[in-house]
């Protein structure tokens, strides 16, 4: 197996923490509805770049403060990326997808980074815009997992579609368009717009049409994830598949009790919020770890390392 510099890589995963920790602190933002007070850029405040102690209502409550926390983190997730991509320059010898992810990973984050200023400064942003920014974040923190988790395996490996990686792929795809169409079937500063499922309808003023097409999705997302936990069934992989099955039971559960509770925002809505994202990550998680085997034996490994690699 080819040896990889353990400085690249921790640097690529510190790239996919970062990424993650970015996505999920987004959707605290949107479930507590703490973006709508932050109006200017790169700080929320005119006369200050950081927020004071009055500015700092509740912790639960719409809070620009949450805000400018997310775009620290954001901010320091583009320096991250940067680094794996120049770092990624270094792997002359690995394949391609560990050199290619990091820099889909940058430019993804430099593309939500311009597709959300334009959001908050109202320049001339639409649901369109605001669907490619979530877009451009997913592929982000997609990209930088599987670069790791590539990486991590030595770098020269290929993706296959095995039986658990085929249907895992189905399900983060289905889930992504799940929650992107979101964006489109929410109302009026509706939780719907937060990566969510819909659950009996978060808001009134939702599309009535697109809710009932993305309740359909979301009976396929759940159908594929079925299909990926039982494959998971006598392989190594068993514990990750418990853990989506787990994931799954938690967002269904989370939603509806944040819908039957009358819940706005508050530590149900981010309970339900980080449980969504933590299931995508975790699914994609699983299809890299599934899916991501040695393209060829290495020529300096044994014959019997070369044979575990190729069986793997």
């Amino acid at each position: 197996m080819t040896t990889v510099p353990r400085f690249t890589l921790w640097i690529y995963r510190l790239a996919a923490f970062f990424t993650a920790t970015t996505v999920s602190l987004g959707s605290v933002v949107c479930a507590t509805r703490s973006g709508f007070d932050c109006r200017s850029w790169p700080g929320c405040y005119d006369d200050r770049f950081a927020p004071g102690p009055n500015d700092i209502p509740a912790i639960l409550e719409a809070n620009p403060a949450l805000e400018m926390v997310h775009r620290v983190i954001a901010m320091s997730t583009g320096g991250v990326l940067i680094l794996a991509a120049l770092a990624s320059l270094t792997l002359v010898t690995a394949g391609r997808l560990v050199r290619v992810l990091p820099w889909v990973a940058a430019f993804a984050a430099g593309g939500s980074a311009l597709f959300g200023r334009a959001a908050v400064l109202g320049i001339g942003i639409t649901r369109w815009g605001s669907a490619a920014d979530i877009l451009c974040a997913l592929i982000a923190m997609t990209a930088t997992l599987v670069a790791a988790v590539a990486l991590g395996r030595g770098g020269g490996v290929r993706w296959q579609a095995t039986p658990v990686a085929k249907p895992a792929t189905w399900a983060f795809g289905l889930l992504s368009v799940l929650y992107l169409a979101g964006l489109f079937a929410a109302g009026y500063r509706s939780f719907t717009r937060c990566l969510s499922w819909p659950i009996l309808w978060l808001a009134s003023d939702d599309d009535l049409g697109l809710q009932i097409a993305r309740s359909i999705l979301a009976v396929a997302v759940i159908g594929a994830i079925v299909v990926t936990v039982r494959a998971t069934r006598g392989t190594t992989l068993r514990l990750h598949g418990l853990v989506v099955a787990a994931l799954t039971v938690a967002v269904l559960a989370l939603g509806v009790v944040y819908r039957f509770t009358d819940a706005d925002g508050g530590l149900r809505g981010i309970a339900f919020s980080l449980a969504s994202v933590a299931l995508l990550w975790t699914l994609a998680l699983l299809a890299a770890r599934a899916g991501l085997t040695q393209s060829r034996p290495d020529p300096d490994d044994s014959p019997a390392e070369a044979d575990a690699l190729t069986a793997a």
